[in-house]
């Protein structure tokens, strides 16, 4: 469906500010391209922070996108509609009857939409500030790190050859200390022996002169063990000493770094509150702006409106067969669904048609019944009383049947003539011909045309 705007009646008014419909025009979109922009960095941020708990980063950022757009998409073109709607409604003062439903209508969705787009541009404004902001220069503890790191390893690099200079020294004094207290030893135990054996020969004794020598013995062994137990302690002292310097080291070292993190924390924070500062002063200058945005929106769509009601301008609609036809949609789904059951059912036809008709029924069998019922009687040579008496019995129970069919008309149901086809009342349940006249004419017409003879029939029975 096409829109045309019609001619204006008041072509002064309308002369009087046509300059100024185009330029407010380019306003009002100006300032929805602005609304629209806040509004996609803050929907973004809010959206993806949603996804990105339960979603990859990459699923998380397109989601984000597409779903920032689809949100901006719908509050701006609300707004182009409904806005000057709503206007119209206003200036015509459609406030009765149908009108009243329709501009309620009109004023609830032009507010809501208004107060979602105000809102999330006005807030929206400083996320899209701090995005576009570049970050704040700070610097990070590597520099640091890497110069404690090396100043740590040169100290432990002197530590281990201090040491090792220190425990050098001192087991060489300690070699050289043995070996005297070994050489010793052996001298005296070479004398004591000489002694000895100077006694087995000669039998004499020398207990002072033995006395003597383990003394001097005994003596070197005490002041070895002492000269050995000073150097220990000594080289112990040393290694001690050096040991505490090299701790005394670490422990500067540590300090300066925790004084240089210190400086450093502090540079980066004094650079961030900067940006921040920037970024609020920046922000809420845009949020601002922002507002100013809607309400020349406002502006623009309300003079417009205003204009083309001065001047007579009516907006006309010229609909088409396409506006009454229903969505694309629906008409593609309901050529489908007809094309399908039109070849369901032409599926069907031809297996109908393919279906051969059913045999004609066979003749059905004759069934011959009887009206009089048969008694059983003893086989034997009866005498003609005996004979008088069975006769009497069988004409009685031939008369009480008949009287018994009789007397109660009515009970039967109403059957078809096995013959003529003529609706009758049995008057027994076996009963297929309507009189004998068709009992006999379907007897002959069952034997070649022979007559139905009544004798014969009796005379087969049992």
């Amino acid at each position: 469906m096409r829109f045309r705007l019609t001619l204006p009646q008041n072509e002064v008014f309308f002369q009087r500010y046509a300059g100024l419909v185009p330029t407010l025009s380019k306003l009002g979109y100006l300032a929805q391209i602005v609304s629209a922009l806040t509004e996609i960095g803050i929907l973004y941020a809010l959206i993806r922070n949603a996804i990105a708990d339960v979603a990859p980063p990459i699923i998380a950022t397109i989601g984000g996108m597409a779903g920032a757009l689809l949100a901006t998409l719908f509050l701006e073109i609300g707004l182009r509609k409904f806005l000057p709607f709503a206007a119209r409604q206003i200036l015509n003062k459609r406030f009765a009857g149908l009108d009243l439903v329709m501009s309620v209508a009109i004023f609830a969705a032009s507010f809501l939409l208004l107060g979602a787009s105000g809102a999330l541009s006005f807030f929206g404004s400083k996320e899209t500030v701090s995005v576009v902001t570049p970050p704040a220069k700070t610097e990070g503890t590597g520099a640091i790190d890497h110069t404690v790191n090396s100043h740590k390893e040169s100290n432990r690099r002197a530590y281990q050859r201090d040491s090792s200079a220190i425990a050098g020294r001192y087991a060489s004094q300690i070699a050289a200390l043995e070996a005297a207290h070994k050489a010793g030893t052996e001298s005296a135990n070479i004398k004591l022996q000489s002694i000895t054996a100077k006694e087995r020969n000669t039998g004499q004794s020398f207990a002072t002169n033995k006395a003597t020598i383990k003394q001097s013995i005994a003596d070197a062994t005490a002041a070895h063990a002492l000269k050995l137990a000073e150097l220990t302690s000594a080289e112990a002292k040393e290694l001690q000493a050096l040991q505490e310097e090299h701790n005394a080291l670490n422990a500067d070292l540590m300090r300066e770094r925790a004084e240089w993190l210190t400086a450093l924390k502090q540079g980066n924070e004094a650079a961030e509150n900067k940006r921040q500062k920037q970024v609020s002063a920046w922000g809420g200058s845009v949020a601002w702006f922002t507002v100013l945005c809607l309400v020349v929106l406002l502006l623009s769509i309300a003079l417009q409106e205003v204009h083309q009601h001065g001047a007579g301008v009516q907006e006309e609609a010229l609909p088409n067969e396409y506006h009454f036809r229903g969505s694309p949609l629906s008409a593609f789904m309901a050529a489908v669904s007809e094309r399908y059951h039109a070849n369901v059912f032409a599926l069907i036809k031809r297996i109908e048609d393919g279906t051969p008709e059913p045999p004609e029924p066979g003749k059905a069998p004759t069934v011959y019944e009887y009206e009089q019922r048969m008694e059983r009687r003893q086989i034997g040579f009866k005498t003609g009383e005996a004979k008088e008496g069975e006769a009497m019995r069988y004409n009685a129970t031939v008369n009480n049947a008949s009287t018994a069919t009789q007397a109660t008309p009515g009970t039967m149901q109403p059957k078809q003539c096995a013959q003529c086809g003529v609706m009758f009342t049995p008057k027994v349940q076996w009963q297929k011909f309507c009189r004998t006249t068709c009992k006999e004419a379907h007897h002959t017409a069952k034997h070649g045309g022979r007559k139905f003879d009544p004798s014969l029939s009796k005379k087969r029975k049992p």
